[in-house]
């Protein structure tokens, strides 16, 4: 079995929850996917649901929807900073090798280019739902701030 959850946020260090933790985190100009986030307990309950007999395949486990990447910086209360495109990964790597961020230079397409995924079967097998809505998982993480 494996579960393939989207963006994790909250006490997590990760790729995700650093970004949206930056004071001024750049975003592509031109640029506003949706994303797709998942409060960090909902997936502890979703690996418990699928620790339960019997259960095999390939899920998505995802949260209570998607938001364009302005949206969320809006309820963030954070001002992201604008990088022109044929700059963003070259100083993105720049500063990465220098050890200036904690943003790696391979997840800039997830801040430019939509990526969604499908929760439907997890929920038709599994039973999985996310219990936190949108609001309360991006101000979890506000909450989980360093």
């Amino acid at each position: 079995m494996i579960l393939r959850p989207v963006h994790i946020v909250g006490r997590v260090h990760n790729a995700p929850s650093n970004y949206l933790r930056l004071k001024r985190p750049p975003m592509v100009m031109g640029f506003d996917p949706m994303i797709q986030i998942i409060h960090e307990e909902d997936v502890v309950r979703a690996i418990i649901a699928a620790l339960k007999p019997g259960i095999r395949g390939v899920f998505n486990i995802v949260g209570p929807g998607q938001l364009p990447l302005s949206r969320i910086f809006q309820v963030l209360g954070k001002r992201p900073l604008p990088i022109p495109a044929p700059i963003g990964e070259p100083l993105l790597r720049a500063l990465w090798k220098w050890r200036l961020t904690s943003f790696p230079p391979p997840e800039v397409d997830y801040i430019r280019f939509l990526h969604t995924v499908d929760g439907s079967l997890a929920k038709e097998v599994l039973g999985f739902e996310p219990m936190h809505s949108m609001k309360e998982t991006i101000l979890h993480l506000k909450d989980t701030a360093p």
